[in-house]
């Protein structure tokens, strides 16, 4: 296959599956279009995104057990394509000062931390909400649908904390980590396939939504000592076709490997890592 034909075809797989716009995108020597170009520390911030935005259980919000608390899977929903572009990576949304609000740190009430610790807001522009993250020096932009005034976007982060009788300013603007966050296990990078993970982070959000799943990622477990991805079976993807399409198709993670083990059960393996996708029964 031609490097022309080549590059047509990752093209094509960007738009379909990922939603992903190419013009402009960086291409290798050959003129391939690349969707992995983050190192470093930016890297391991991909990692960490994907891991929160496909958890199952934990809550953005303070009190999860609110009705309408948003999950870290459920911010994934207002996503609509995400790109490394190396040292940033874009995630375009529909509403980014709510995914922002989501994401962000703050202190519950029993002194924990809800959102990603380390997260910083940088700035504010009409289209882009900045973020930093303080441990790895990772970036990230959260693209706005529509152009909306600088000044609503700032509405949604004007939070002061009332320590005592102090009025301080909230984790997110806070120029070094909170101690509620310094007792956060994964601050770097998650304890368990941080290069898979940092892999599916540009495709998984978008692909999910185009094979109508929503797949969860389930850590080791005393049941089971390799991490899962998992959704419904009823869903209609099955698993052998999320594996061909992560390894074996033009936006396929690079050297990621799929092994069958029937129609409900796979392997994927990177290097030394291992993640089952496994089909359910019941929602996750």
């Amino acid at each position: 296959m031609s490097p022309h034909t080549l590059d047509r075809t990752t093209r094509l797989a960007c738009e379909e599956y990922l939603a992903l716009p190419t013009r402009g995108g960086a291409r290798s020597a050959s003129g391939r279009l690349l969707l992995d170009q983050a190192h470093g520390g930016q890297h391991h911030l991909h990692a960490l995104l994907a891991a929160n935005l496909m958890s199952p259980n934990l809550s953005w919000e303070p009190e999860a057990r609110r009705r309408n608390a948003v999950t870290q899977r459920r911010t994934a929903r207002y996503v609509q394509w995400i790109a490394d572009r190396g040292t940033l990576l874009e995630i375009k949304t529909t509403i980014a000062a709510r995914v922002a609000a989501c994401i962000l740190p703050t202190v519950n009430r029993h002194g924990a931390i809800n959102g990603m610790p380390g997260l910083r807001l940088a700035g504010i522009t009409a289209r882009r909400i900045h973020l930093t993250h303080l441990p790895t020096g990772g970036r990230i932009d959260l693209i706005d649908d529509v152009m909306t005034h600088a000044s609503e976007h700032q509405q949604v982060f004007k939070k002061e904390v009332v320590v005592g009788n102090r009025r301080e300013r909230p984790v997110f603007e806070q120029d070094t980590l909170d101690p509620a966050e310094l007792t956060h296990p994964q601050l770097t990078e998650p304890a368990h396939c941080p290069q898979l993970l940092a892999g599916l982070l540009v495709r998984a959000v978008a692909l999910w939504w185009h094979l109508g799943i929503d797949a969860a990622w389930l850590p080791p477990s005393p049941q089971h000592s390799t991490p899962c991805l998992t959704w419904l079976a009823r869903s209609g993807a099955d698993v052998d076709e999320v594996g061909d399409l992560l390894t074996r198709s033009p936006i396929a993670v690079p050297d990621l490997a799929y092994a069958s083990a029937g129609r409900h059960g796979g392997l994927l393996t990177l290097g030394s890592e291992r993640v089952r996708l496994q089909l359910a029964e019941l929602p996750v």
